[in-house]
Protein backbone atom coordinates (compact mmCIF):
# COMPACT_ATOMS: atom_id res chain seq x y z
CA UNK A 1 0.00 0.00 0.00
CA UNK A 2 0.95 3.52 -0.87
CA UNK A 3 0.19 7.23 0.04
CA UNK A 4 -0.27 9.39 -2.59
CA UNK A 5 0.04 13.24 -1.33
CA UNK A 6 -1.82 16.01 -3.59
CA UNK A 7 -2.03 19.82 -3.49
CA UNK A 8 -5.11 21.45 -4.54
CA UNK A 9 -6.53 24.77 -4.16
CA UNK A 10 -9.87 25.19 -3.46
CA UNK A 11 -12.48 28.27 -3.89
CA UNK A 12 -15.29 28.10 -1.43
CA UNK A 13 -18.29 30.28 -1.29
CA UNK A 14 -18.69 32.55 2.25
CA UNK A 15 -20.71 29.79 3.78
CA UNK A 16 -18.44 26.97 2.59
CA UNK A 17 -15.14 29.01 4.44
CA UNK A 18 -17.34 29.71 7.31
CA UNK A 19 -18.00 25.93 7.68
CA UNK A 20 -14.80 24.97 6.96
CA UNK A 21 -13.05 27.39 9.60
CA UNK A 22 -15.64 25.74 11.87
CA UNK A 23 -13.81 22.26 10.97
CA UNK A 24 -10.72 23.21 11.49
CA UNK A 25 -11.28 24.82 14.54
CA UNK A 26 -13.04 21.65 15.91
CA UNK A 27 -9.91 19.91 14.89
CA UNK A 28 -7.55 22.28 16.70
CA UNK A 29 -9.81 21.71 20.05
CA UNK A 30 -9.55 18.42 19.56
CA UNK A 31 -5.91 18.14 19.31
CA UNK A 32 -5.16 20.77 21.55
CA UNK A 33 -7.31 18.60 24.25
CA UNK A 34 -5.13 15.65 23.67
CA UNK A 35 -1.96 17.16 23.46
CA UNK A 36 -2.69 19.04 26.37
CA UNK A 37 -3.34 15.72 28.57
CA UNK A 38 -0.26 14.03 27.49
CA UNK A 39 1.77 17.15 28.13
CA UNK A 40 0.33 16.74 31.39
CA UNK A 41 0.76 13.24 32.01
CA UNK A 42 3.44 12.03 29.99
CA UNK A 43 1.40 8.87 29.03
CA UNK A 44 3.09 8.80 25.24
CA UNK A 45 1.46 4.88 24.92
CA UNK A 46 -0.90 5.20 22.12
CA UNK A 47 -3.78 2.45 23.13
CA UNK A 48 -3.68 4.10 26.66
CA UNK A 49 -4.34 7.86 25.56
CA UNK A 50 -6.82 6.08 23.10
CA UNK A 51 -9.01 4.50 25.91
CA UNK A 52 -8.41 7.69 27.86
CA UNK A 53 -9.37 10.25 25.68
CA UNK A 54 -11.70 8.76 23.12
CA UNK A 55 -15.06 9.58 24.78
CA UNK A 56 -14.49 12.71 26.08
CA UNK A 57 -13.35 14.40 22.31
CA UNK A 58 -15.74 12.45 20.99
CA UNK A 59 -18.69 14.20 22.83
CA UNK A 60 -16.89 17.77 21.55
CA UNK A 61 -17.97 16.38 17.74
CA UNK A 62 -21.81 15.66 17.15
CA UNK A 63 -21.69 13.70 14.32
CA UNK A 64 -19.24 11.17 12.87
CA UNK A 65 -19.11 9.22 9.83
CA UNK A 66 -16.52 6.36 9.22
CA UNK A 67 -15.82 6.08 5.26
CA UNK A 68 -15.08 2.89 3.91
CA UNK A 69 -13.81 2.72 0.31
CA UNK A 70 -13.20 -0.30 -1.73
CA UNK A 71 -14.35 -1.50 -4.90
CA UNK A 72 -17.59 -3.66 -5.03
CA UNK A 73 -19.12 -1.06 -3.09
CA UNK A 74 -17.35 2.51 -4.06
CA UNK A 75 -17.94 4.12 -0.30
CA UNK A 76 -19.55 2.30 2.84
CA UNK A 77 -20.75 5.32 5.35
CA UNK A 78 -21.45 4.01 8.67
CA UNK A 79 -22.49 7.11 10.92
CA UNK A 80 -22.72 7.46 15.03
CA UNK A 81 -26.33 7.28 14.26
CA UNK A 82 -25.79 3.31 13.62
CA UNK A 83 -27.06 4.52 10.02
CA UNK A 84 -24.88 2.51 6.91
CA UNK A 85 -25.22 3.40 3.04
CA UNK A 86 -23.50 1.86 0.89
CA UNK A 87 -22.74 3.07 -2.70
CA UNK A 88 -22.52 0.37 -5.34
CA UNK A 89 -19.66 0.05 -7.56
CA UNK A 90 -20.44 -3.16 -10.29
CA UNK A 91 -21.87 -1.10 -12.76
CA UNK A 92 -18.24 1.06 -12.35
CA UNK A 93 -16.50 -2.12 -12.41
CA UNK A 94 -17.94 -3.31 -15.42
CA UNK A 95 -17.15 -0.07 -17.11
CA UNK A 96 -13.87 0.16 -16.20
CA UNK A 97 -13.59 -3.84 -17.53
CA UNK A 98 -14.36 -2.58 -20.56
CA UNK A 99 -11.87 0.57 -20.57
CA UNK A 100 -9.49 -1.96 -19.98
CA UNK A 101 -10.19 -4.77 -22.38
CA UNK A 102 -10.35 -1.91 -25.05
CA UNK A 103 -6.58 -0.70 -24.20
CA UNK A 104 -5.31 -4.19 -24.27
CA UNK A 105 -6.65 -4.27 -27.76
CA UNK A 106 -5.50 -0.98 -28.59
CA UNK A 107 -1.81 -1.72 -27.41
CA UNK A 108 -1.66 -4.98 -29.61
CA UNK A 109 -1.47 -2.76 -32.30
CA UNK A 110 0.88 -0.07 -31.75
CA UNK A 111 0.28 2.02 -34.38
CA UNK A 112 0.19 5.60 -34.19
CA UNK A 113 -3.66 6.03 -34.32
CA UNK A 114 -3.91 3.34 -31.53
CA UNK A 115 -1.78 5.40 -29.14
CA UNK A 116 -3.51 8.62 -30.13
CA UNK A 117 -6.49 6.50 -29.07
CA UNK A 118 -5.54 5.35 -26.00
CA UNK A 119 -4.36 8.47 -24.77
CA UNK A 120 -7.94 9.82 -25.14
CA UNK A 121 -9.62 7.11 -23.45
CA UNK A 122 -7.55 7.16 -20.70
CA UNK A 123 -8.12 10.95 -20.36
CA UNK A 124 -12.44 10.10 -20.45
CA UNK A 125 -12.10 7.35 -18.40
CA UNK A 126 -10.12 9.72 -15.70
CA UNK A 127 -12.72 12.14 -16.30
CA UNK A 128 -15.62 9.84 -15.88
CA UNK A 129 -13.66 8.62 -12.11
CA UNK A 130 -13.46 12.11 -11.00
CA UNK A 131 -17.28 12.72 -11.66
CA UNK A 132 -18.16 9.42 -10.13
CA UNK A 133 -15.72 10.54 -7.24
CA UNK A 134 -17.60 13.64 -7.14
CA UNK A 135 -20.63 12.48 -7.03
CA UNK A 136 -20.31 10.12 -4.03
CA UNK A 137 -18.67 12.81 -2.16
CA UNK A 138 -21.56 15.52 -2.91
CA UNK A 139 -24.03 12.91 -1.77
CA UNK A 140 -22.40 11.80 1.71
CA UNK A 141 -22.22 15.92 2.39
CA UNK A 142 -25.62 16.70 1.33
CA UNK A 143 -27.33 13.69 3.71
CA UNK A 144 -25.26 14.30 6.63
CA UNK A 145 -25.92 17.15 8.94
CA UNK A 146 -23.46 20.11 8.90
CA UNK A 147 -20.52 20.05 11.44
CA UNK A 148 -20.42 16.34 10.69
CA UNK A 149 -16.59 14.48 11.02
CA UNK A 150 -15.63 12.84 8.20
CA UNK A 151 -13.18 9.98 8.57
CA UNK A 152 -11.66 7.74 5.95
CA UNK A 153 -11.09 4.22 7.67
CA UNK A 154 -9.35 0.75 6.76
CA UNK A 155 -12.03 -1.90 7.54
CA UNK A 156 -10.74 -4.70 6.32
CA UNK A 157 -10.80 -7.40 8.63
CA UNK A 158 -13.50 -6.33 10.35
Amino acid sequence: MFTVTAKIQILPSSEQQRLLSYTMQAYKNACNFVSDYIFETHNLVQASVNRTLYYDTRSNVCHVVGIDLGINFLATAYDSYGKTKFFDGRQIKNRRTKYKELRRNLQKRQTPSARRRLKSIGQRENRWMSDVNHCISKALVESHPVGTLFAIEDLTGI
